[in-house]
């Protein structure tokens, strides 16, 4: 009788708490009031702060994927030159480099990836890449979606990084730069899984959450405060693959 054993090796994670808080100036509420009594201007701020809670958590997840010392030398790959997707020349295949990608996930997890980032920057490239369009010119298709590059590239989610952020100098970043990350990710309840996955959000349950808002006289405002507490962490490495600088 063969027997598989079935079971799950963790990895020890410290949850960190960050927290936020909307302000709102008195003198604004009593303007608001006067002028429109159906603002709320608490909600606003209480969302506001929910966002700039949820754009430092992908600024993590995206730093945490790009880092290549995470990566064996196997699962990772830096491009230039003529090697790079926004290289028109003929040289570059995007689809050809992503299939040889695949292959090597599949030789470290026995499975492949399901999901391929790209970001903004990366895909914008991609949509007019000579040999991307002649694959699909006999479509009927006028542009390149992400749909298409799914079908494409034979990953099931193609997801496109859009979100940016203000750095120290108060220039514009992509958060996610101009790096690819190809993974399997298995995100079925744990009762279902068994293999090998990329990588997990570990979040507090009900969070991020709104806490009870209080005046402060030292501002003269009220504030609306938000907290998460979460940890994004990358479980398998083996289960993903980093392309830097996939375009110049």
């Amino acid at each position: 009788v063969a027997l598989a054993q079935f079971g799950y090796v963790g990895k020890p994670y410290a949850l960190t708490d960050h927290s936020i808080s909307g302000l709102v100036p008195i003198e604004h509420l009593q303007e608001a009031a006067n002028q429109a009594p159906g603002i709320n201007l608490g909600t606003g701020a209480v969302n506001f702060a929910r966002d700039i809670i949820l754009k430092s958590l992908e600024i993590n997840q995206a730093n945490i994927a790009r880092t290549a010392a995470t990566y064996a030398a196997s699962n990772k790959t830096t491009l230039s030159g003529t090697s790079q997707w926004s290289d028109y020349s003929g040289t570059s295949d995007p689809v050809s480099n992503v299939e040889d990608y695949k292959d090597v996930i599949r030789s470290k997890v026995g499975l492949l990836p399901n999901t391929i980032l790209l970001p903004y920057t990366v895909f914008k490239k991609l949509k007019s890449h000579p040999k991307i369009l002649d694959r699909i010119k006999y479509t009927g298709r006028e542009s390149v979606t992400t749909e298409i590059l799914a079908g494409l590239f034979e990953i099931e989610n193609v997801v496109v990084g859009k979100s940016i952020y203000q750095d120290a100098d108060g220039n514009m970043q992509d958060v996610w730069g101009k790096d690819v990350v190809l993974a399997y990710t298995d995100t079925s309840p744990v009762a279902n899984m068994g293999a090998p996955t990329y990588g997990y959000t570990y979040q507090l349950s009900g969070y991020p959450v709104s806490e009870a808002t209080y005046y402060d006289g030292d501002v003269k405002s009220w504030l609306y405060p938000c907290t998460d507490s979460v940890s994004p962490v990358i479980a398998g490495a083996d289960a993903g693959f980093l392309v830097t600088n996939a375009v110049a």
